[in-house]
């Protein structure tokens, strides 16, 4: 079970550090309560009337109670020649008070008045141990910070927010700081009851009347905010693409192969150039098709999922023997022999007829390369007007196969291409990213500033039907957090024919099966995993995960197709999994 978070993250806040402290105490377990952005009102004869706000609390009845102040960007200190004053200062900008100020002078007043607070309503009394720290994350060290000022112990770094068991081990190490007025041992804490628990949450409290609880997209807007935009990288990568005339791209799951793809489309397209792209996911094609014509470069890009260009241009060079729709039976013979091949004989007398050779390209574009045959290659590049000086680009990532026998690695005009390797991905958050490399064996590499996110929620069912009401109570909740239906995707891991969610109801849901043209925009979507790779959404349900038939410590036996289908979910994931 995830902490229990009594405040989230204010909607206001724009703190990237306020964002990484957050994803990081969420993720703790239910023993910790969590308080953000928490306005604290109380008055103690002692010290007065205290109306302050600390940007994070964290409670443990065991471990006790920590302020934390949160601070972005470069944080420094120094001494005024002129007048002697210590000078804080935030990316050169004065920061008045010090960043450690205000959790440090709450502490004293907040215990006394909580051991007040409890003892006036019961004789027991208690002592809440409360300590202070201070996060800077964006900073890797603290050399400019004078330990008289903010000792290190009392300081988290970049370092200390990369995971959550370096938090949590920082955040003891602060409550367990030993102090010089207590023999030189930790101060006290007293384990709070049951009841005096609910009375601390009922002091801090939750929202006010007048005040919404922060709603999922509002969090993914930070959390877009906070992580590292691929934008820099991929131009970087768009740099070296334009040196090469024909190249390979290996990307990990989420590195941004698909956007590249479109990058290089349209800056082809804006030099005038016949622009062929390739799919093997008909969903993808369209998607890329409806951002062609609405950037207005429908005219130099056609793009198809690769069944659709050879039976497109079969009959268009008027090659007789192969049908222009797949047969009844054999078909699977159709679409990776018969129909391929029929393309390639196609291209072939096209390249001769003047008329047809309008019909070529400058460039061939294929994306999801792992999921075709190493005979389909040759035949695609064809498309090209001019085989040696056209442009060919080919992404793929090789733990996204998923189908049997598809060796398009034992292709000799492709291996003969340079290749840039893409290996870490952004698109889904850190916490998806453990639990996919704990169930399938696959580990794809993050940067620094990946958001954490959420642990991925997985739902038991005993019977396969049950997860028709398990998916329309999972809906309910995340549309009362406001997400929008066209911000959930449904993923199965078997097709609409063999799943168990195949009689949805079609006024909620929406099954894209082969032969549509797009996902909905106003209902839920619902696909394979198959036919869902290069796409992603908010949100992924991924349904219909049977056991796996292998040991206990071994990938799980879906391991490919759950890749897939996890890889999906940008911010939240949950997975229906068979008890």
């Amino acid at each position: 079970m995830p902490a229990s978070v009594k405040r989230p993250l204010s909607v206001n806040s724009t703190s990237r550090t306020e964002k990484m402290v957050f994803d990081l105490a969420a993720a703790l377990d239910s023993e910790w309560h969590v308080w953000m952005n928490q306005k604290l009102n109380f008055f103690y004869e002692n010290y007065g009337a205290m109306n302050r706000e600390v940007d994070c609390i964290l409670y443990h009845k065991f471990y006790g109670m920590l302020l934390i102040e949160c601070k972005d960007g470069f944080i420094t200190r120094h001494v005024d020649h002129k007048t002697g004053e210590v000078v804080w200062q935030q990316n050169g900008d004065v920061l008045d008070p010090g960043p450690h100020e205000q959790a440090m002078s709450l502490t004293p007043p907040l215990h006394d008045f909580l051991k007040y607070y409890f003892k006036s309503e019961s004789d027991r009394g208690t002592s809440i141990r409360i300590q202070w720290a201070v996060c800077f994350g964006d900073m890797n060290s603290a050399k400019n910070i004078p330990q008289n000022e903010i000792p290190r112990q009392r300081i988290f770094l970049k370092s200390d927010l990369e995971n959550v068991d370096a938090f949590l081990k920082r955040v003891k190490e602060i409550l367990y700081i030993k102090e010089a007025s207590h023999g030189n041992n930790p101060f006290p804490n007293v384990p709070l009851e049951d009841d005096d628990l609910e009375r601390l949450c009922e002091f801090f409290g939750g929202y006010s009347k007048n005040e919404e609880a922060v709603s999922l997209p509002d969090l993914w807007d930070l959390e877009n905010k906070s992580r590292v935009q691929p934008t820099l990288t991929q131009e970087m990568l768009m740099e070296s693409i334009q040196r090469n005339p024909k190249l390979r791209v290996e990307g990990v799951a989420g590195s941004g192969k698909s956007m590249l793809v479109m990058w290089e489309a349209m800056r082809l397209a804006k030099m005038e150039k016949r622009v062929a792209v390739i799919c093997y996911n008909e969903l993808l094609a369209d998607s890329f098709e409806k951002t062609f014509k609405e950037n207005g470069l429908d005219k130099f890009v056609e793009i198809h999922n690769y069944a659709k260009w050879c039976q497109k241009y079969v009959k268009l060079a008027k090659v007789s023997g192969v049908p222009h729709k797949a047969p009844k039976t054999d078909v699977d013979v159709y679409y990776n022999e018969s129909l391929p091949a029929a393309f390639g004989m196609a291209l072939e007398k096209m390249h001769k007829d003047k008329k047809l050779q309008k019909r070529l390209f400058d460039a061939v574009i294929v994306d999801e390369g792992q999921d075709w045959m190493a005979s389909w290659i040759e035949p695609a590049f064809k498309l090209l007007a001019d085989p040696k000086k056209g442009i060919v680009r080919y992404f793929y990532d090789p733990r996204q196969k998923m189908y049997a026998g598809r060796d398009w690695y034992n292709n000799d005009f492709l291996n003969q291409m340079p290749v840039i390797v893409l290996g870490r991905g952004y698109r889904s958050t850190k916490n998806i990213l453990e639990w996919v490399r704990c169930v399938t064996g696959v580990s794809v590499p993050t940067y620094a500033d990946t958001p954490l996110g959420d642990k991925p929620e997985v739902l038991l069912y005993k019977k396969p039907e049950d997860q028709i009401a398990m998916l329309d109570k999972c809906v309910a909740k995340l549309e009362k957090r406001k997400v929008k239906r066209s911000d959930i995707l449904v993923v199965s891991v078997r097709s609409q024919r063999k799943s168990s969610l195949q009689n949805l109801d079609d006024t909620k849901y929406n099954w894209t099966v082969t032969g549509d043209k797009g996902l909905s925009d106003h209902l839920i979507n619902v696909v394979s995993a198959h036919r869902i790779k290069g796409l992603d959404a908010p949100v992924v349900i991924l349904t219909d995960v049977a056991r796996s038939t292998k040991a206990p410590n071994e990938p799980h036996s879906m391991s490919d197709i759950i890749f897939v289908g996890a890889t999906r979910a940008k911010s939240k994931l949950i997975v229906f999994r068979e008890k």
